[in-house]
Parts: C-alpha cells; sequence; structure tokens
C-alpha cells in the first residue's frame, strides 16, 4: 500500500475509508498505514505527514469508546484494544507512536511498524 491510498492531495491522511471490523484485520491496516508512512518519509524526508493520530488509526475506530453514562467516565476508553492490553496504558502511551508524534522520523514509524506487528497472534503476520 502507498502512502497516496492513505492521503489527500495535501498530504493528509484519508479517513474516508471503510473500517475493520475485526482485531486482526484493525491490526493490519494499522500496519499497513504505519508502513505507508515510513515509505512516504524515506521518499520525502522533509514532508511532514498530517492527521496520523486516532481518528485515522484502525484500532481506535475499533475500540476507542467514551462512555455514555457520566458516571462510567473514568473507564479507560481503549481498554479492549490490544496495544492497551499489551502496554496497559491508554491512547497508545509507551509505544513509538509518541516518538513519531514529537519527531516524525523514519525510524520512529518504522518502530511503530515493529510494535504493531508484535501484536497479531502467531501465524497472521
Amino acid at each position: 500500500m502507498t502512502f497516496k491510498v492513505w492521503a489527500d492531495s495535501n498530504g493528509e491522511v484519508n479517513t474516508n475509508r471503510q473500517w475493520p471490523k475485526t482485531e486482526v484485520a484493525a491490526i493490519k491496516a494499522s500496519v499497513a498505514k504505519w508502513e505507508a508512512i515510513a515509505e512516504h518519509l524515506k521518499e520525502n524526508p522533509d514532508e511532514e505527514v498530517y492527521n496520523f493520530e486516532g481518528g485515522t488509526c484502525s484500532l481506535c475506530t475499533l475500540f476507542y469508546k467514551v462512555p455514555d453514562d457520566p458516571d462510567e467516565i473514568d473507564e479507560v476508553p481503549c481498554l479492549k484494544c490490544p496495544v492497551y492490553k499489551k502496554t496497559g496504558k491508554h491512547e497508545c502511551h509507551d509505544t513509538p507512536f509518541w516518538d513519531f508524534f514529537d519527531n516524525q522520523s523514519i525510524d520512529s514509524a518504522n518502530a511503530e511498524v515493529k510494535f504493531l506487528k508484535s501484536l497479531l497472534p502467531k501465524g497472521k503476520v
């Protein structure tokens, strides 16, 4: 998958897509997105990537749920996400995502790919 599939003409990651419905499919879609971002940075090292956060994340779309009941607001909204299950942190803390957020390097994008692939069940890579 190339970055063009994920980006509009302004270089923003496209959110107008059909989202995966299963955990494995969502992980694979997230891997594809980050592979495309890494490829884009390899080819265009001086360009920034826009809109790469939760609104474009297959995992966030599937698992990030804010409770309707205000009494449940303390519940972690991404409790069932495989990233949360692995790190115990919400909103992808303790993952390479935040390093990418800070510096947008190809190394941090590739680290995010590696991290996301580690979430796939054996035999599903």
